[in-house]
């Protein structure tokens, strides 16, 4: 059963973004292995479309707040910089 939609928003909006680039950085890795970055992607894509849905929140919107939490004007928070390092430099790569 999905859990109740403003019970996840409240979960979502008072989550640390240290802990979650922590959790960025622990799925990512868990893709790494794989043969190639096709896969790599529709895993995590498919992982995350499955969690949503199932949550109850819309995507778009869940997008949309996610970007804002990972970047400002100036660029990459700091706690997700080693995470987009760590994707340009050597998950995608």
């Amino acid at each position: 059963m999905a859990m109740a939609t403003s019970k996840l928003r409240d979960l979502v909006g008072s989550a640390p973004l240290k802990d979650a680039s922590q959790a960025a950085m622990a799925v990512v890795d868990s893709v790494q292995g794989c043969r190639n970055n096709g896969i790599k992607l529709l895993g995590l894509t498919a992982a995350f479309l499955l969690i949503v849905e199932e949550s109850g929140l819309s995507v778009s919107d869940l997008l949309a707040y996610t970007r804002n939490c990972i970047n400002t004007a100036e660029g990459k928070r700091p706690e997700f910089k080693a995470v987009h390092r760590y994707i340009t430099n050597d998950v995608l790569k």
